[in-house]
């Protein structure tokens, strides 16, 4: 008498794309093919990568971090259609198993965001014209893991941990955008109501920044006044200097609280551009 064989679980191609919905190349993965599941998924990682490190190289044009982003979507897109292919039954353990690695690759993905780029909406007019009210800013962290910022970059820092910042207690812990004037080393001072940096008139490039001065102001709030920037310090100013809460009140600002270098504007679509 002839043996039946058992009858297999059909083939499911949905089971490969959900998969790979929830995790790049997972769906490869279980349908065999491993070696294409790890290029999938670390070719579609190393791109995200590469992008959010682009606006840190100087003279990236604002096209090629968007452009990025398209290459990133569509590889997800190739990949997901290379995954529609018979996979076998997906057991309910690693179903439980995906979506954990979803949550751990997902805060891995948020971590590196967090610490090569960040996005903010600038909500006041200090550094107007070069940033408006309400335009959105990206930052690029990785630029300040080698090097210092320099006259001119537009940074952006934190007051926390800074004494004089809590003479204004709304700003305790913000953060700020504003041009980097004076280096360590440097002495400012005040002539003829402008800023001279070590003798020579502070030019930033790409800017007219005009200088306005505050009698209460701490430093540099009248003529003549004069400061040596001490070492692994900066004294950073807003483009508008009428509208601007700087180093003039809150003193010379700590490298450390100095977190990234802002590269371009995203929003509004009519202002994008790179910012110097």
């Amino acid at each position: 008498m002839e043996s039946l064989s058992p009858q297999q679980p059909p083939l499911k191609k949905w089971r490969g794309v959900l998969a790979s919905f929830l995790i790049p190349g997972a769906g490869a993965f279980l349908s065999g093919n491993h070696r294409k599941a790890f290029l999938w998924f670390f070719g579609i990682l190393a791109l995200q990568v590469i992008t959010l490190l682009a606006p840190g190289i100087p003279f990236h044009p604002v096209w090629l971090f968007f452009g990025g982003y398209l290459m990133v979507l569509v590889a997800w897109l190739t990949m997901l259609y290379d995954s529609c292919r018979p996979t076998p039954v997906v057991h309910g353990w690693t179903w439980v198993l995906l979506i954990a690695a979803v949550f751990a690759v997902g805060d891995a993905e948020e971590e590196l965001m967090h610490a090569v780029v960040n996005c903010f909406r600038v909500p006041s007019e200090g550094m107007s014209p070069t940033i408006e009210k309400g335009d959105h800013i990206v930052a690029s962290r990785w630029p300040f893991w080698f090097k210092n910022p320099e006259h001119s970059d537009i940074v952006v820092f934190s007051t926390a941990g800074m004494p004089l910042a809590d003479r204004f207690p709304s700003t305790r812990g913000q953060v700020f955008v504003k041009r980097v004037i004076g280096v360590p080393g440097d002495v400012l001072k005040v002539e003829q109501g402008e800023i001279t940096v070590n003798g020579a008139p502070f030019h930033p490039k790409q800017a007219s920044i005009g200088y306005h001065m505050y009698p209460n102001a701490p430093f540099l709030g009248h003529e003549n006044a004069e400061l040596t920037v001490p070492p692994n310090e900066f004294f950073l100013v807003g483009d508008n200097t009428d509208a601007s809460l700087d180093s003039r009140f809150f003193g010379t600002i700590p490298r450390k609280n100095i977190t990234g270098k802002i590269v371009f504007t995203y929003l509004p679509l009519s202002r994008i551009g790179q910012l110097h």
